[in-house]
């Protein structure tokens, strides 16, 4: 079980990679980069989304919480 979970949840990071981050590496504007806590502490846009993604699909996987970075910043 551990491992066909373990294997679900790489496919889905592998997906969002391809499908989300990937096209948006280096090519980010100014305007989908934001700040959190400080100047240095940045988020972009494909971090947004990526999060946005991948938390209804981890949540159908098993149920427990998903606690996201960008969503508790």
């Amino acid at each position: 079980m551990a491992d066909a979970l373990a294997d679900e949840v790489a496919n889905l990071l592998r997906e969002v990679g391809d499908t989300l981050i990937l096209p948006r590496y280096g090519a980010l504007e100014e305007s989908d980069i934001d700040t959190k806590s400080g100047p240095t502490d940045l988020v972009t846009i494909a971090d947004k989304e990526a999060e946005l993604w991948l938390t209804p699909r981890l949540r159908a996987l098993v149920d427990c919480p998903v606690i996201g970075e960008e969503a508790c910043a």
